[in-house]
């Protein structure tokens, strides 16, 4: 008689679990469509840039791009604390799997602060201009999807504590890592047109 295991659902089959869960697969679709609208908001941000005058036009000031790039390597640390986390976690090393968690919370929650100050800091109203609207809408969806992140190590490092999340149960951490590589990308995508779009017109 075959014995049975836990699968990565928590449901008893025969045989070691093999290949990816639909938890996963579904997963992975829907950060494709995810990825369609991100496409669609970068490439809004590239048409308003176009036939401007100034980007940006006086009197607004371009904001220092340094906010930005702390906000990214922050995110990036935490995708990898929780990247090391998962690994550990499916060699049932204890307790760090739990640990790492939590230092990927604060990194995250640090990459959200520096993201709300770079946005407090700017003097203008995404209603000012095109270029004020570009920057405001891509920094806030970087803070958004790096929030929703922040949800969901948050959601996993409480099922691990109770002892839902194991190595035999590995979905929830291992959606919660492919979405924060996700993020990553993302932000990147989001941050580069708020910040790196050239002035066409050579003012400002």
């Amino acid at each position: 008689m075959m014995a049975t295991t836990r699968s990565r659902t928590a449901h008893p089959v025969t045989d070691q679990p093999r290949g990816l869960t639909m938890g996963m697969y579904g997963a992975i679709l829907l950060l494709v469509a995810m990825t369609a609208g991100l496409a669609g908001l970068a490439t809004a941000g590239f048409y308003l840039h176009t036939g401007q005058d100034a980007w940006p036009p006086e009197p607004l000031v371009r904001p220092g791009s340094w906010l930005a790039v702390l906000a990214t390597v922050l995110c990036i640390a935490g995708a990898a604390t929780a990247t090391v986390a998962a690994m550990r976690l499916r060699r049932d090393e204890r307790p760090a799997p739990s640990l790492l968690l939590m230092i990927t919370g604060f990194l995250l929650t640090g990459s959200v602060v520096v993201l709300g100050r770079d946005l407090g800091a700017t003097g203008f109203h995404w209603g000012d201009h095109a270029y004020a609207s570009v920057y405001v809408i891509n920094t806030a969806s970087a803070l958004v999807f790096i929030a929703v992140g922040i949800l969901m190590v948050a959601a996993a490092l409480v099922q691990r504590l109770v002892g839902v999340v194991d190595s035999g149960r590995m979905l929830e951490i291992d959606i919660t890592v492919v979405y924060l590589w996700w993020v990553v990308m993302a932000m990147t995508v989001c941050l580069a047109v708020a910040h790196l779009l050239p002035d066409l017109g050579g003012a400002g």
